[in-house]
């Protein structure tokens, strides 16, 4: 697989920031998940040199703000299937990540969370105004925000998250007749040595989440992935090393968005 020549923020292939080169310059794309949702794991990240920071963000009051969780109101708490969780620190702002990230080779992935109608057009307007485009791209596992965000700027790059096998099938469908950007973020039990030369063969870069196993994430990679989404920020930092460990085990069964 080879990366683009770099010449915008709407080429399709990636690569690492700063790498040039064939495949990737040797070495993976590493994603800090949601390494942009709070300040200790966002200077983690930026101290490792990890290529992106992946934030979760929702529009939330008019403010863009990265978190994973959905919130009750405007109260410092936060909701899950299975938790509330009660949150003192302020959450950060998309903007924030932006600046904080500025001058670094670190990039910002943003996954959109939520269905506001109003998300897609901020998203632009900001990163517009921070001249980000070709430091950042979106994902998520609705693709419709993402498609809007994209006829509101061309020139926004996005990933089509994948997190359920018919996902997989479709986003295949639509990439093999042109209609869906060649960036896929894969939940990493749907790959396969098959799947993976499905997308790859397709010209897609993928990104496989959440692999927190070495192993995994090496076999992964020999099967042709270009990157890993990964909470163990310094086994991504390891990923530029050649394996000298055991094989990998099977896939998770369960996605971890």
């Amino acid at each position: 697989m080879n990366p683009t020549d770099g010449s915008g923020p709407s080429s399709g292939k990636l690569e690492p920031p700063g790498v040039d080169g064939g495949s990737h310059g040797g070495r993976p794309i590493r994603v800090a998940h949601r390494g942009g949702n709070g300040r200790r794991a966002l200077r983690r990240a930026i101290e490792l040199g990890l290529d992106w920071i992946e934030a979760d963000v929702w529009l939330h009051y008019g403010r863009l703000v990265a978190r994973h969780d959905r919130t009750l109101w405007r109260l410092p708490l936060s909701y899950s299937r299975s938790s509330l969780q009660l949150h003192l620190a302020p959450s950060i702002v998309l903007d924030t990540l932006l600046r904080a990230t500025a001058g670094t080779p670190t990039r910002v992935l943003i996954d959109l969370k939520g269905r506001h109608p109003g998300l897609p057009g901020a998203i632009v307007r900001l990163l517009e105004r921070r001249d980000a485009l070709a430091r950042t791209a979106l994902c998520g596992q609705e693709w419709e925000p993402l498609e809007a965000v994209q006829r509101l700027n061309p020139d926004v790059r996005v990933f089509f998250s994948l997190g359920r096998p018919e996902h997989l099938d479709t986003y295949l469908a639509r990439l093999r007749e042109g209609s869906a950007p060649p960036l896929a973020s894969c939940y990493h039990g749907l790959i396969t040595p098959e799947t993976a030369a499905a997308l790859t063969d397709a010209g897609a870069t993928v990104i496989a989440w959440t692999v927190d196993s070495e192993a995994r994430a090496r076999q992964l990679l020999s099967w042709g992935v270009d990157g890993i989404t990964s909470n163990d920020y310094a086994m991504l930092a390891r990923l530029s090393a050649p394996s000298a460990g055991p094989s990998a085990p099977s896939p998770g069964r369960s996605p971890t968005a």
